[in-house]
């Protein structure tokens, strides 16, 4: 072992300058101030040099020497004493002493008190000198650094002395440089420094700012400087402002500014200092732009930065004041930190949406051209410095450190928000204004490559792009070329998936303004192909960007498609496969895709063929999103446009999936998707086969719930009364819907139409009337239901319906006017309008045509002659009496007349009014129809008047009087005009079908003969060449003077009856009916369908009567089959049903009788005899093409005949996007806000400025110790720092004392008497027995009669559960169907549930432990928790690895609920037994279950054999150790024991009293039990239980300890009190669990805190007060705390400590008193001390 180190030995009255002696006057030893911050609580283990200081007392006169050396740990004190020896020249033995009352001055030894120190005389001794020492190193340094702050503050105080008070902050300033010395900062000396900041001496405060920058980067007195007027003080500091003699600020003090701002923001993480720098953020902006110093602008530019990262309320407050744009200014700085800075700081603004609200914008054009100038700044510096960069071979990919690359990427993110900002407040169309230098600078960015660059650039960049696009799509593309297809490459190539989704969002809104040269991207550039490319590969990501991405490629190709539909077919293939895609928006995109090229008619076929329709219908029936399945719904109906399709939608079980969503809820947000699935059945509902299946789904009933929807549309409306018509020609189809609604359901349902509010509705409501008004019936049921006064309103509406839409009621009126009690509804509603039509004659067209034919009609009703006689006498009188007053009109002339000349006007006047009353008088006698036939007789009668006066008047007199008289009355009644009805340009209909009049309507309504209809052209007969030229009909059109009126028979001119009869030849001419086909059958009548006659060209084939009533007059005109004689089928014009009339001939009778049908139409028919003249110039006959000369004799009650209106309007092809119900195309998505993406660079928040490092020593000791330390006069600064030695405080080395022994002399010896050791006598202790502790009251209520848990008493709570069980009969039936040897009858039931008892015996403890083990984890603190719930169920299956293919999950759950039932719910067992929860009894039943599910066919088929199986392989070994854990153990090796005992001896009165307390806390039903709600409180109160770091015990371990404290209750049902409960030794047990599973402090741990008690002990655990790493490890729960570790302690030791914690920490919570009924103990100050009890009042 080497020799101690000799530094130095002094004579006290030496005085040596030199570096030694100064060492030796500080207490310096070379390597002290290495080793002072060691602390080793086992000196000898370590190497550590002790510094040793020995002072010769011998022979002491005031002063003696010394010696100072150092050793190393090891050293023994022989080594030590020979070296004292040899260096103080002792000749004696020599005797050590520890110098305990000597200090740093020797002269103040107490040589009293030295030598009743402790005397060191063994390595031993010297050892246990050395560890005190190390321990209370610290305290030595403590007190060291203590008296160097003393000596500073007489420093700090020096008042007047500015200089000495700057030396003295100075030195405070190194001192605290040391974090070991920062005890000496405390809030005394923060008080004394915070006045010198308000000093008027600029060093002085300059200074004072220096400490307090240095004190607040520490946490301790951070806090207290936050608390304090600093903060307050350093802000008004930076406020100060100086002038020149010009005055204007001279800058001189820029430290003294810059150590202000750095230590208030040092201060910048404590929310207050943030408010108070917020409320001044303009001084900040301030020092940012003022003075030239660099270090005061870098630390305000962060300042400002780190406060506007960190404070919304900052940015508001910035906002608000309008100071976002100094940020802008301070973007375009010189220095090129604070640029940074400020393109930081404005970044924030730009990120989140709430922040991009305090942009104004008034604002953001200013910011957003700042951020783009900043980053084309940047990107030019980057490209100025590439060459560089690439030529270093040191630098790979982007530096982080690069300034321009940072500014770059935070002016990014501002383009990419400020976007935003443009876009929310339509300023983007400004940018335009003010040029596209802006454009091409962002586009430059977005594809600017450079491997410094961050990726946030070009996310950020495109970002910015894709948002200005949705609104600039149209202006960058055409001023920008070629962007689309640079776009389409940079997001297919760009590597990054958020900047691929900016750019597919950019590339979608571009696409969507139809740019032409996105032709060129579809045709020239392959782009179609390269999208699906990229579809396919993001398809393969799992990723959230992949599914964004997807939706803007999907849009793209959306619009690519509307624009551009010539697609390759693998194109097609890609776009079906899409299909398959699971996103919705994705969805939405490819069907809208499908139905744009879906309108070309090869696109549509192609799609067929790649099964686009199965695409389409399992998107429908898989999908429950209502938009995706509109759009697919409209894309479907495109599709099956086409045949084949249809056929493949049908085929694919598209028809049922529409079915279904007719049945949807009658609510409005289903209504567009029934509309389109009524359109895509409406279109293929053409196809037989497809209607036969529509046949078997009966859709009739939905069909009807739809039509009487409140919600329904009137696009629905039409459709589906076009679905109804068509499905209504099938005769099946027709009796369902008969069936739902009544026979005349159709003709109900075009009523409903045409009294609806839509016009489009209206008139195909009135084309519906008019087609069901061919037939007899719907006439006379249409007139009931009211649909006239429809009909009518409609008519009368001129604004809503042109001159077509009139045609068309018109026609409606015709086709119901042939009914008797129609002709008065049309009549009472519409006469004066037809009459008024009528008299347009030709040049009122269709509409005059269809009026007279109306009237024609209702002239033969005799009711309507009557109003129409009554409407002909007003006309007459009206006219009358205008002539009449005609004549003072003539008086009342200004002209001025002679008397002659007025005797003339009297005379011609009489004679006028003469004429004009005979020409009302013949008109009187006409018939009706001069009521429209005729102009009116008002104008007639005027017109005569005029004529006769022209004629009579000599001179021009009276022309000249009544033109003058007339004139006033002209001006305000205005002349008489023909009403016409307003014509405007026929309305487009909005919902694809058209009702126009047909062509061939058109063309018969100006012919006087039906002559274009189904049956073809009228036979053209001939007749006799005698027969008389001109025809009833020409007759007519001479008389009338123009046509007849649509569809008048030949034969019929006017009405008949007695008002307007005519007798003349212009009347009726019966014999020439106009017969459209004759047909003559001979021989046999058959009974079968007649042979079709043979078409000829342009005629159509004749279709079967479909009406059941006219087919039943048909067949009765057929005779049977045995009677011969001949057939005439002869149709009439119109062919309608009644006008096809048969005649029946038997030749066996005497005269060839006749046969008609009971019709409205009669007509009578003989042949002509031959060579007969009778008759024969008469009448006409006709010639038949057999040669038969026939006569006719017609009859008829029917003017003007119905006319079909012509096919059922069919829908269009849903080509448009109003046609599919949808506004337009779905738009892209949103573009992407910076506040969704967390690629890009994060906020920056600059680190809270650093004080500036100390460069000079300014206390002489510290200066020392540095020089001691590197062994040099002048240590250089880098060596100072490396070392840290500023602020190195030395401290007192081991002080000893040293003299020779006395020499002895015979005089002084005496002898010594040898002293007799007293004798005490030895008593004997009895040793300790159990049956005499308080532990064995367990005898006394257990029912295992012991202190432990017995097998006996564990078999006994098996057969009671057992039996318990059994009770259920449910078991015995299981076990009996399941056991094979019991359902043979070889063994028997009795015999069977033995052998299952007996299996589970040898485990059954395991199994109650198990069972309580997992009731216990679901931390049910209820009395409940005794019971197993469905989670506690599930966690022991799985933990037991029970499930497999035999017990599955369902199974396991058809267990739990089967043993769940009880069949006796009075029953004890069932008053108790909590739903959906196990008992024991039940966990065994269960167990059993389990067995025969998983282990049966393994047993045999023996029950008995698969529990005992179950128990082995599943149970045994899986349930977790804790749930196996035997409570004997504890008790039997920790808890039974005399030390154990006497610890609860010690405090039986407390414990007592806390166990009843808590034992009648919340009792229930009257019984005080200390069950779990009471235990659980109990651990609360004590706070042993509780939230995060407030308790030291878990709620899983409390209820470990409470369940496992408990001894084995047999019957869990009749003890059940007992069985939830803790008896009082059991309140001890689980106390003593407690105790040993928390971590508990040794003595050692609590004299390491200075702990007065356990209680103090766990507050100063949990504070900083102590030691860091001390503190750490006390907090850290010892490794014996954890289950199943054994402990190393006895629990007597831990458990006082327990006890006296529970009572302390609930003394503390009741003022230091524990109080139950009479009981009151104190509790101060045995467990806790009055001073704790103050803190916590």
């Amino acid at each position: 072992m080497p020799a101690p180190v000799i530094t130095k030995k002094r004579n006290a009255t030496a005085k040596n300058k030199s570096l030694l002696s100064k060492m030796k006057r500080a207490a310096v030893t070379v390597g002290t101030a290495a080793a002072s911050h060691l602390h080793h609580p086992q000196v000898a283990s370590q190497t550590v040099q002790f510094p040793i200081n020995v002072i010769d007392i011998h022979e002491w006169k005031g002063r003696g020497n010394d010696v100072t050396f150092t050793i190393k740990a090891g050293e023994t004190y022989e080594q030590i004493a020979a070296l004292v020896t040899k260096q103080f020249g002792y000749t004696r033995p020599m005797v050590m002493k520890v110098a305990e009352g000597i200090k740093r001055n020797k002269n103040l030894v107490d040589l009293a008190s030295v030598r009743e120190g402790k005397t060191v005389h063994s390595t031993e001794m010297l050892n246990e000198v050395l560890a005190d020492w190390e321990r209370a190193v610290g305290d030595r340094r403590r007190e060291r650094v203590m008296e160097v702050r003393q000596e500073i503050l007489v420093n700090i105080n020096a008042e007047g002395r500015p200089r000495e008070q700057t030396l003295g902050l100075n030195k405070f300033w190194e001192l605290i440089q040391r974090e070991s010395n920062m005890h000496a900062c405390d809030s005394e000396i923060i008080a004394i420094i915070a006045s010198k900041l308000q000093s008027l001496d600029w060093e002085v405060a300059e200074t004072a700012a220096k400490v307090i920058w240095k004190c607040a980067e520490h946490p301790k007195t951070y806090q207290e400087i936050a608390k304090t007027e600093v903060p307050k003080i350093l802000l008004n500091n930076l406020m100060k402002r100086t002038k020149d003699a010009e005055g204007k600020e001279d800058n001189q003090h820029n430290m003294y500014y810059f150590y202000n701002l750095g230590a208030l923001l040092s201060l910048a993480s404590s929310t207050y200092i943030r408010e108070l720098l917020t409320d001044h953020a303009p001084v900040l902006f301030e020092l940012c732009c003022r003075g030239d110093h660099t270090d005061t602008f870098r630390i305000a530019s962060d300042g400002l930065c780190i406060l506007l990262a960190t404070s919304r309320i900052a940015r508001k407050k910035v906002a608000e004041t309008g100071r976002t744009m100094l940020l802008a200014e301070l973007m375009d700085s010189s220095n090129t930190h604070m640029v940074l800075s400020a393109a930081a700081a404005v970044s924030v603004f730009a990120r989140s949406r709430v922040d991009r609200k305090l942009v104004s914008s008034s604002d953001v054009l200013t910011l957003f051209h700042a951020a783009i100038q900043s980053a084309m700044w940047c990107k030019s510096e980057l490209e100025a410095t590439a060459s560089v960069v690439a030529s270093d071979s040191k630098r790979s990919g982007s530096n982080p450190d690069d300034m321009a690359s940072r500014i770059l990427e935070y002016s990014s993110i501002s383009l990419w928000g400020f976007a935003v900002v443009l876009a929310r407040d339509n300023k983007t169309h400004e940018l335009l204004e003010e040029g596209h230098e802006w454009l091409n600078d962002l586009l430059a960015l977005v594809f600017f490559d450079d491997v410094r660059v961050n990726e946030t650039v070009v996310t950020s960049c495109s970002g910015a792009l894709g948002v200005l696009c949705k609104d600039l799509s149209k202006e960058i593309c055409a001023s920008v070329e070629g962007i689309i297809p640079r776009l389409l490459e940079a997001t297919i190539s760009n590597p990054n998936p958020k900047t691929m989704e900016c750019c597919a969002a950019a590339l979608s809104y571009l696409c969507m303004s139809r740019p032409d040269n996105l032709m060129a991207l579809v045709q020239k550039d392959n782009g179609i192909t390269r999208i699906f490319a990229l579809i396919d590969v993001m398809e393969g990501r799992n990723q959230k960007n992949s599914v964004t991405i997807l939706k803007h490629l999907s849009a793209t190709l959306m619009f690519a498609a509307d624009m551009y539909d010539d697609w390759q077919t693998s194109d097609l293939k890609s776009l079906v496969k899409l299909l398959t895609c699971r996103n919705k928006d994705v969805l939405i995109f490819a069907v809208s895709t499908i139905w744009c090229l879906a309108r070309d008619e090869k696109n549509r076929s192609i799609l067929g063929k790649l099964f686009v329709v199965n695409g389409l219908c399992k998107i429908l029936s898989g999908n429950s999103d209502l938009q995706l399945k509109e759009r697919t719904t409209g894309a479907l109906w495109l599709v099956c446009c086409d045949k084949k399709n249809s056929v493949r939608m049908a085929m694919g079980g598209g028809i049922q999936v529409l079915a279904s969503f007719l049945r949807f809820p009658d609510e409005g947000h289903y209504i567009p998707l029934k509309t389109l699935a009524i359109g895509v059945l409406l279109e293929v509902q053409a196809d037989e086969d497809i209607f036969a299946l529509m046949k078997q789904i009966e859709l009739e009933e939905s069909c009807l719930e739809v039509l009487t929807s409140r919600f329904i549309t009137p696009y629905l409306h039409i459709q589906l009364a076009g679905l109804i018509y068509f499905m209504s020609q099938d005769t099946t189809v027709k009796e369902r819907f008969t069936q739902l609604s009544g026979k005349f359901y159709m003709e109900e349902m075009f009523s409903d139409m045409i009294f609806r509010e839509n016009s489009e509705v209206q008139i195909l409501g009135v084309f519906g009337v008019t087609l069901l008004a061919m037939k007899v019936s719907s006439k006379k049921h249409l007139g009931k239901i009211g649909v006239i006064k429809g009909l009518s309103a409609i008519f009368r509406d001129n604004e809503n319906f042109d001159d077509q839409d009139h045609i068309k009621v018109l026609h409606a009126f015709l086709n119901l006017s042939q009914d008797s009690h129609n002709q008065k509804l049309i009549c009472e509603g519409v006469m004066d309008k037809l009459t008024e039509f009528a008299r347009l004659g030709f040049e009122g067209g269709l509409v005059a045509e269809f009026s007279s034919s109306i009237l024609c009609n209702l002239s033969n009703n005799g009711d309507c002659r009557a109003e129409m006689y009554k409407v002909h006498l007003a006309e007459c009188s009206q006219a009358v009496s205008k002539t009449v007053m005609a004549a003072p009109l003539l008086e009342e002339s200004e002209v001025k007349l002679t008397q002659t000349q007025k005797e003339m006007l009297e005379a011609e006047t009489v004679k006028t009014v003469r004429l004009a009353l005979g020409k009302v008088r013949s008109r009187i006698s006409r018939p009706v129809t001069g009521l429209w036939e005729d102009v009116p007789i008002e104008k007639e009668v005027s017109e005569l008047v005029l004529e006769t006066e022209k004629k009579n008047d000599r001179g021009g007199l009276m022309a000249q009087t009544r033109k003058m008289s007339a004139s006033a009355a002209q001006m305000t009644a205005g002349a008489a005009a023909v009403p016409t009805t307003p014509s405007r340009t026929k309305r487009e209909s909005k919902f694809g079908f058209e009702t126009s009049t047909p062509s061939s309507m058109r063309d018969g309504m100006k012919r006087s003969t039906f002559s274009n209809n189904k049956s073809g052209n009228p036979l053209g007969l001939s007749r006799p060449s005698t027969a008389p030229e001109s025809t009833l009909n020409s007759s007519m059109l001479r008389s009338n003077k123009h046509v007849l009126s649509p569809l008048r028979s030949s034969h019929r001119v006017g009405p008949v009856g007695r008002l307007g009869s005519e007798t003349t030849v212009v009347g009726e001419n019966r014999w020439r009916p106009p017969i459209v086909s004759y047909e003559k059958s001979l021989d046999t009548f058959e009974t079968t369908p007649k042979p079709k006659k043979k078409v000829t060209d342009g005629e159509e084939e004749e279709p079967e009567p479909k009406d059941p009533k006219e087919a039943s007059v048909l067949d009765n005109l057929v005779l049977s089959s045995n009677v011969t004689g001949a057939k005439y089928s002869i149709v009439l014009q119109p062919p309608v049903h009644y006008n096809r009339i048969t005649f029946n001939t038997n030749r066996f009778m005497k005269s060839e009788k006749v046969r008609t049908s009971k019709t409205p139409v009669k007509l009578i028919m003989w042949k002509k005899v031959e060579d007969s003249v009778i008759g024969h110039h008469l009448f006409d006959h006709f010639i038949s093409e057999t040669g038969e000369t026939m006569f006719f004799y017609h009859t008829t009650s029917i003017v003007c005949e119905a006319l079909e209106p012509g096919e059922y309007p069919r829908p269009v092809h849903p080509t448009t996007v109003n046609q599919i119900l949808q506004g337009s195309l779905p738009p892209p998505l949103d573009p992407l806000p910076p506040s969704g993406v967390s690629d890009i660079a994060k906020p920056y928040i600059p680190n809270l400025p650093v004080c500036p490092h100390i460069d000079r020593h300014y206390i002489p000791l510290c200066s020392l110790a540095s020089k001691a330390a590197m062994r040099t006069m002048k240590p250089s600064l880098e060596q100072v720092k490396k070392a840290n030695m500023f602020g190195a405080v030395p401290i007192e080395p081991i002080r000893l004392v040293a003299m020779m022994e006395k020499e002895e002399s015979e005089e002084e010896e005496s002898e010594v008497e040898e002293e007799v050791p007293e004798v005490v006598p030895e008593v004997v202790k009895e040793p300790w027995d159990i049956s005499k502790s308080l532990f064995n009251a367990r005898k006394g209520y257990s029912d295992s009669k012991d202190i432990y848990d017995t097998p006996k008493v564990v078999h006994r709570a098996l057969t009671t559960d057992f039996e318990r069980m059994l009770k259920e009969p449910r078991i015995g039936k299981l076990i009996s169907k399941q056991d094979e040897d019991v359902k043979s009858g070889k063994q028997s039931l009795e015999t069977e549930l033995k052998e299952i008892q007996k299996a589970l015996g040898p485990l059954y403890k395991t199994i109650v432990n198990a069972f309580e083990f997992y009731c216990l984890i679901a931390n049910n603190f209820t009395r409940s928790a005794f019971e197993m719930g469905e989670t506690s169920y599930t966690r022991f299956i799985n933990d037991c690895k029970l499930m497999d293919d035999k017990l599955t999950s369902e199974a396991c759950q058809q267990i739990f609920i089967a043993v769940n039932v009880e069949t006796n719910k009075g029953s004890a067992e069932g008053k108790i037994n909590e739903d959906k929860c196990l008992m024991r009894m039940e966990f065994i039943e269960v167990i059993i279950r389990f067995a025969i599910t998983k282990y049966k066919e393994a047993a045999g088929n023996d029950i008995s054999d698969a529990v005992s199986m179950l128990v082995e392989k599943n149970l045994k070994t899986n349930i977790p150790p804790i749930g196996q854990v035997d409570s004997d153990d504890f008790r039997r090796w920790r808890f039974y024991n005399e030390e154990v005992e006497n610890i609860f001896k010690k405090y039986k009165k407390i414990l007592d009293v806390l166990y009843q307390k808590y034992k009648n806390f919340k009792p229930v039903s009257g019984s005080a039990l200390f069950s779990v709600p009471q235990w659980i409180q109990f651990l609360k109160d004590s706070l042993m239980l509780g939230d995060g770091d407030d308790g030291d015990f878990t709620a899983r371990e409390a209820m470990l300890a409470f369940f496992n404290s408990r001894m084995v209750v047999c019957d869990e049902v009749k003890k059940r009190d007992r069985y939830i409960s803790l008896q009082y030794v059991d309140f001890l047990e689980a106390i003593s669990r407690v105790a040993d599973t928390v971590s508990v402090p040794t003595d050692q741990d609590m004299r390491a805190v200075g702990a007065i008690n356990i209680c103090d002990f766990k507050l100063k655990q949990k504070s900083s007060g102590g030691d860091s790493k001390n503190q750490a490890s006390l907090m850290t729960r010892r490794p014996s705390s954890e289950f199943l570790v054994a402990s190393q302690r006895p629990l007597a030791e831990k458990l006082e400590k327990t006890i006296c914690l529970i009572v302390g920490n609930i003394g503390l919570m009741n003022k230091g008193i524990l109080v139950y009924e009479k009981n009151q103990i104190r509790l101060v100050p045995q467990f806790i001390t009055e001073g704790q009890l103050k803190e916590q009042l």
